[in-house]
């Protein structure tokens, strides 16, 4: 059973990996939440032989300097209360803190040594074995640190719920964990190419995907305030992007003569190099202004700030307008990157959609069509586009993005292009329409995209009230099957939450007969629709559309293993897909029409304001 989702599916093999001494593992990627992970898993006795002393006390003075830093840069902000260091090694890092700030420090290490080291040296409160062994009070601390924790512990979930459980409602858990997807390259890289297991020279057990980490979060009752992503070379090293040494491979095929025994070598710390506080300091601001912001896909590494889940930043839009260097210099990397792997790949959409749609193009519309596409949700206007490839060929191409940093590189990228224009606006049923009409949008013009997980019902009922186009691609909640409507009802303030947006195929269809429209296809998550007059005899309904689209196809689980905790639901009765629902969106009541009828009346809209900035 995967101790990530709890499936019971089998595991795909990818390959073999050793901790040391005759340990052998089995590498292994769970099919329902994508998790990468070690099978069997250690034994409690394994780890303990992990962690020698030689494992610690080699940078004793840099752990010193920079809890003595984190307790000026960070923890002098805060009102003093209770820290906690998970992983706490010799304690060197809590003893700084201790000496620095007012704030009370706690510790909690797995290895034997390391732990009697800092309660007997230092004099520390530092417990001995996993967090969920020392029993803390509910809701006792104020800062909770978990570096590099999360991916070496058997049982990952279990400590997350443990940390919001002692977390503070206005508690922050400040994790540091690897990409997995970028942190397991080189194992498996290793294995393919020489035909053996290789060391783990990090200890890690998991490897999560981005995916999977969020969603974790959301089901321990985290919820994810800031991220940034850093070891920025070495996972486009990793990547093959980025130079790296020749000989990479020798780190892992050395591995020690004996298992790691935490026996009786004691801890021996080399001398103190007597570095000044201010280059603890300055070290400190110096990876920070190296961190890019949002959980970069080539990055080796992530750090998040959680909160207990029910509270909700709010965040100014003055704030989210005002990007850094860091973020402008970070998105136009990553854009940069994208083209390349993207044109490689050769399509820019998420899967077939862009063939899908030129097939459309070639078939279903007039000779004289207008070659206009207006993309609503159009990102970064590269990274899984519907109407980048069309851009290409010299389309006349209204990208309108919301995300301010989205924006900023949808507008570099049209910039060679004099028949694009980029608007940064929120598009809502109120303004879309009279927005696509002072921008000289014609009534029928050729294709719309829509993808803005929030709102897109309301909105594409909003564009077809006034507007006929020739194609439309739209993104549905794929997870919920037919006959089951599912529509999120219009909410102005919509934040995307965990399977929580947009509406099935069941109430698209509904949609579609109000006002002339017919479904041609689903592409897993994307639906194409044409007007009543140009796709006669080429519509499908709902149930064919979404078997042959989504609920059939053999890459399903693959391509969407965050759905793995929505599986049930296709094999289910409406019935019991109802009640599912109804418990899954427990918290979400009243937010949303659900039923197995058509939707009745549909909610208020405001009043039509086409406010954008272009």
């Amino acid at each position: 059973m995967c101790k990530i989702c709890q499936s019971n599916i089998e595991p795909k093999v990818v390959g073999k990996a050793t901790l040391g001494g005759n340990s052998r593992f089995d590498f292994v990627v769970c099919q329902h939440c994508g998790t990468g992970y070690l099978s069997p898993a250690p034994s409690s006795e394994q780890l303990q032989e992990l962690y020698s002393p030689d494992n610690f006390g080699s940078d004793w003075y840099k752990q010193k300097g920079r809890g003595e830093a984190f307790a000026k840069l960070v923890l002098a902000k805060r009102a003093p209360g209770k820290i906690l260091d998970v992983g706490c090694g010799l304690g060197f890092f809590l003893d700084a803190i201790q000496k620095h700030s007012d704030w009370h420090v706690y510790g909690v290490e797995i290895a034997n040594k390391a732990a009697n080291f800092a309660r007997e040296k230092l004099g520390l409160d530092v417990r001995q074995g996993e967090l969920t062994d020392v029993e803390y009070p509910d809701a006792f601390f104020d800062y909770i640190q978990l570096h590099n924790v999360l991916e070496h512990v058997r049982d990952p979930m279990t400590l997350l719920r443990e940390c919001r459980r002692i977390l503070k409602p206005n508690g922050t858990l400040d994790i540091r964990v690897p990409n997995g997807r970028v942190d397991s390259l080189d194992l498996l890289k290793f294995y393919r190419h020489q035909g053996r297991p290789p060391f783990s020279k990090s200890g890690h057990l998991f490897f999560f995907p981005k995916e999977t980490l969020l969603w974790m979060f959301d089901e321990a009752g985290l919820k994810v305030e800031r991220s940034r992503t850093y070891g920025i070379r070495r996972g486009l090293a990793r990547m093959g992007l980025w130079p790296r040494l020749k000989d990479w491979k020798r780190h892992y095929a050395q591995r020690p003569n004996n298992n790691h025994t935490n026996g009786d070598n004691g801890i021996e710390l080399p001398p103190d190099k007597h570095r000044p506080s201010a280059y603890y300091t300055y070290r400190m601001l110096g990876m920070d202004l190296r961190m890019l912001p949002g959980m970069r896909e080539f990055g080796l590494d992530y750090e998040l700030f959680l909160t207990p889940g029910d509270q909700r930043l709010t965040t100014s839009p003055r704030l989210e307008k005002n990007l850094t260097a860091t973020q402008r210099y970070g998105g136009i990397l990553e854009l940069g990157l994208q083209k390349f792997q993207l044109s490689l790949r050769g399509r820019f959409s998420y899967a077939n959609e862009q063939q899908i749609l030129s097939k459309y193009i070639a078939e279903l519309l007039p000779q004289d069509h207008d070659r206009t596409v207006v993309d609503i949700g159009a990102g970064n206007g590269v990274r899984w586009s519907n109407s980048y490839a069309l851009l290409l060929d010299r389309w006349k191409v209204l990208g309108i993005e919301a995300d301010h940093q989205k924006f900023s590189l949808l507008k570099r990228v049209y910039r060679n292009f004099p028949e694009a224009q980029a608007v940064h606006c929120k598009a809502e049923p109120a303004n879309i329409a009279s927005l696509l009409q002072s921008l000289g949008i014609e009534k029928d013009f050729s294709v719309l995209s829509l993808d803005i997980d929030g709102n897109d019902y309301w909105v594409l009922d909003a564009i077809l009230s006034r507007f006929r186009p020739g194609l439309i691609v739209t993104e549905i909640n794929e997870k919920i099957p037919p006959p089951i409507r599912y529509v999120v009802k219009y909410d102005p303030n919509f934040s995307l939450r965990h399977h929580f947006y947009g509406f099935s195929i069941a109430s698209l269809a509904d949609l579609c007969a109000r006002h002339g429209y017919g479904i041609l296809e689903l592409e897993y998550n994307n639906a194409f629709l044409a007007p009543i007059e140009l796709g006669e005899g080429r519509f499908v309904d709902a149930a064919t559309a979404y078997a042959e689209g989504y609920r059939d196809r053999p890459d399903r689980k693959q391509r969407f293993n965050p759905n793995f905790d929505m599986e049930d639901l296709l094999s289910m009765s409406p019935e019991e897909g109802m009640k599912f629902l109804q418990q899954f969106y427990s918290r979400e009541v009243g937010n949303y029409y659900l039923g197995l009828e058509p939707a009745g009346a549909q909610a208020s809209l405001p009043a039509d304001d086409a406010s954008l900035e272009r």
